[in-house]
């Protein structure tokens, strides 16, 4: 027990096993800082999926200027920014409107959050982590 706090680093090998085998899914590097390293090496299967933008503000603003060319006429629903709109949606359960309109009713007398809406460009996913802050 007392090696174990001398030497908390140490490691036993099992004696039926080499060292060479026990330890051949790690690697030894001469420096963390300036070895050689593979960022995506090891990665689970589910990053393969997020994309990497090399320049996140060109890529934005050109997403946004083709939008702005194929939907510049056909977009009836264009809204801008701190606007107040009208949504009509068709073929909703009648208890599901009513507790829209409920919500929609107290959030206009200030008792709850207002409810929000909001489009996706052409390439966005449809699941969206979002953060903002709504100010009266």
């Amino acid at each position: 027990e007392s090696d174990q706090l001398d030497f908390p680093d140490e490691v036993d090998v099992p004696l039926d096993q080499p060292a060479r085998v026990r330890f051949q899914k790690y690697r030894g590097l001469k420096s963390l800082r300036t070895s050689a390293w593979d960022p995506k090496e090891s990665l689970p299967p589910q990053y393969g999926r997020v994309f990497a933008f090399e320049d996140f503000k060109r890529a934005h603003k050109r997403a946004r200027a083709a939008q702005q060319r194929t939907t510049a006429d056909l977009d009836p629903c264009g809204v801008a920014p701190s606007s107040y709109v009208a949504v009509r949606v068709a073929q909703v359960p009648a208890a599901a409107a009513a507790k829209v309109a409920a919500h929609v009713a107290a959030a206009a007398a200030g008792s709850c959050v207002p409810l929000t809406m909001f489009g996706l460009l052409q390439h966005e996913a449809k699941l969206s982590v979002v953060n903002f802050a709504i100010r009266k």
